[in-house]
C-alpha cells in the first residue's frame, strides 16, 4: 500500500531538499507528483544559484525553475539562499520575480552569499534585504569578501531595525579579511559550514562551498550524507565522501595528497597537477575539463574513466591558439587518463596532438574531435587509414591492463570551417571505412560544422 501523505512529506521535506530533487519526485509516479505539486511546504526552501557566463538560454532555464518554485509556496514562510549575481541586469531579473509573487513579507531567512562577487555594480542594493518590507525576516548570514564596505552600512541598518519587526539575527563571514600584514583566511572547517547551512545542513545531499581554496593537510570537514560540493578552486580535497566535485580551477598538490575515494564524476575549467604530484583516482569515472597540466614529475591515473571530456574554453574568440599544456599532457607518460567509453574533444587540437592519443584510445568506441582546418582532419583519417590508431587486437592500457578490442566504433568530427572543408575529408572518411570493413570492423564517421545542430553521415 501507499504511504500515508503526511509521512511521505515528511520523509521528503528531511531528504530531497534541493529544487531538482523535488522536480524529479514529480515524475516517478502520479501518486508522487500529485503529493508534491499540492504540498506547498515542499519548496519553501529556495536557492538562487550561483549564475556563471553560461549562455543565455540556460540562464532563461533558470529564471524559469525559480518562477515555478515560487509560485507552489502559496503563503508559507521562506527560506532563501541567495548568491548574488554580478551583472545588475540578472539581479533586477530575479528579484522581479520574487517582486510578482510579493513574496517579500515572507521571507523567514536569507544566506546571501557574497564570496563569489568579484565587483557587484550597485552594491547598496543589499541593504534592501533589511528594509521593512521583509517584515517577517528573523535570520540574516553574509557570506562576503573585506572589499564588500557596505557591510559595515549594513549592520547598522540592523541595529537601528524598527522595535515593531522581529528580532533580527545578523551573522556574517568575511572569508578575505583586511589585516596590516599578510593575508591569513579563516579555515573552512565544520564549525563555518554549520554556521552557514545551519539546520538545513543535515537535510542537504549537495552544497557549494565558501570560496576559499583551503590548507594544507586539512581534515575532512562535511558529514558523509554530502555526496556533491561546488567550489570556485581549491588546492585542498579532504572529501572521501564526495561523489560529483564542480570547481573553477582544480590544483593538485605533492604536499596535501587528494582524499577522494568515492569520486565518480570531476567538473573544472583548469586541472593542475604541481610538480612530483602523483595521484590516482581508483573510482572516477568522468572528467570534463577546459585544460589540464601536469608539471614535471607527475601522473595522474583513473583507472574506471569512462569518459574523458575537454571542453572549449568559455567566451573563446577566433582565432584563438590550442592549449600547449593540454596538448604537453596528452603526451605525457604520466597521463593516465584514458577512457574505456568515451573520448570528446571540444577543443581543437592539431593531428600531431591527435594521433599519439588515439593510439592510447584505441579500445574507446565513441571518439569527438574538432579541428580549425580540413587539412589536419585529412591527416588524422590518412592516418587511421595506413593503420596508426584504432587498431584491433589486443590493448594494454598505462595500468599494464589488457582491454578486450572493439569492433564497433562511432567517429565524429567538427570542423570550424566551410561546407566545402567537410566535403573534402568524404573521400578519406570513405577510404578509412572500407580498409576497417576489410578488418571486420563496423566504423561509421560523422562531420558538422560549428554552427550546426546535428552531425551527418560522411561514411
Amino acid at each position: 500500500g501507499k504511504l500515508p501523505v503526511e509521512l511521505l512529506i515528511v520523509i521528503i521535506r528531511c531528504y530531497c531538499q534541493r529544487i531538482w530533487s523535488r522536480i524529479k519526485l514529480t515524475h516517478v509516479c502520479q501518486h508522487w507528483r500529485k503529493v508534491m505539486l499540492n504540498g506547498a511546504s515542499m519548496w519553501t526552501y529556495i536557492e538562487v544559484p550561483r549564475i556563471n557566463p553560461d549562455p543565455d538560454s540556460k540562464i532563461e532555464g533558470l529564471f524559469h525553475i525559480l518562477d515555478m518554485q515560487i509560485s507552489r509556496t502559496a503563503d508559507l514562510p521562506l527560506d532563501v539562499v541567495f548568491f548574488l549575481p554580478e551583472r545588475q541586469v540578472i539581479h533586477n531579473r530575479i528579484i522581479g520575480i520574487f517582486l510578482e509573487y510579493e513574496t517579500f513579507s515572507r521571507w523567514r531567512s536569507l544566506v546571501l552569499r557574497m564570496d563569489y562577487v568579484g565587483y557587484l555594480e550597485k552594491p547598496k542594493d543589499i541593504l534592501a534585504f533589511v528594509s521593512e518590507s521583509f517584515s517577517s525576516l528573523e535570520s540574516l548570514t553574509v557570506v562576503y569578501r573585506s572589499y564588500s564596505h557596505t557591510i559595515k552600512i549594513l549592520r547598522g541598518t540592523v541595529a537601528e531595525r524598527s522595535s515593531s519587526l522581529p528580532r533580527l539575527t545578523l551573522d556574517t563571514f568575511d572569508i578575505y579579511p583586511d589585516a596590516l600584514g599578510p593575508l591569513v583566511t579563516p579555515p573552512v572547517d565544520t564549525a563555518m559550514i554549520n554556521r552557514i547551512y545551519g539546520v538545513k545542513l543535515e537535510q542537504l545531499s549537495s552544497l557549494v562551498l565558501p570560496n576559499l581554496s583551503g590548507s594544507i593537510n586539512e581534515d575532512n570537514f562535511l558529514p558523509e550524507h554530502i555526496t556533491e560540493i561546488e567550489c570556485g578552486w581549491r588546492r585542498c580535497h579532504p572529501f572521501p565522501y564526495v561523489q560529483d566535485y564542480i570547481l573553477g580551477t582544480c590544483l593538485f598538490m605533492k604536499e596535501s595528497p587528494p582524499s577522494l575515494d568515492s569520486l565518480v564524476s570531476l567538473t573544472t575549467s583548469e586541472l593542475q597537477l604541481q610538480n612530483e604530484c602523483r595521484i590516482t583516482l581508483n573510482s572516477l569515472q568522468r572528467i570534463s575539463c577546459t585544460s589540464i597540466e601536469l608539471k614535471p614529475g607527475s601522473a595522474f591515473l583513473a583507472p574506471a574513466l569512462q569518459q574523458l571530456h575537454i571542453r572549449e574554453p568559455p567566451d573563446h574568440h577566433f582565432p584563438r591558439p590550442p592549449s600547449h599544456a593540454t596538448a604537453e599532457a596528452f603526451a605525457s607518460e604520466g597521463f593516465g587518463l584514458i577512457p574505456s567509453q568515451v573520448l570528446l574533444l571540444d577543443d581543437f587540437f592539431n593531428a600531431e596532438t591527435v594521433l599519439p592519443l588515439l593510439r592510447r584510445c584505441s579500445h574507446v568506441p565513441s571518439v569527438s574531435l574538432t579541428f580549425m582546418r580540413d587539412t589536419e582532419v585529412q591527416k588524422v583519417l590518412e592516418s587511421l587509414a595506413a593503420g596508426n590508431g584504432l587498431e584491433q587486437g589486443p590493448v594494454v592500457d598505462v595500468f599494464g591492463v589488457e582491454r578486450a578490442p572493439c569492433f564497433s566504433f562511432e567517429f565524429k568530427i567538427r570542423l570550424l570551417n566551410s561546407q566545402s572543408s567537410v566535403n573534402r575529408c568524404n573521400s578519406h572518411a570513405v577510404d578509412l571505412v572500407d580498409k576497417r570493413k576489410e578488418s571486420g570492423v563496423a566504423l561509421k564517421i560523422y562531420g558538422k560544422l560549428e554552427d550546426d545542430s546535428e552531425y551527418t553521415l560522411l561514411a
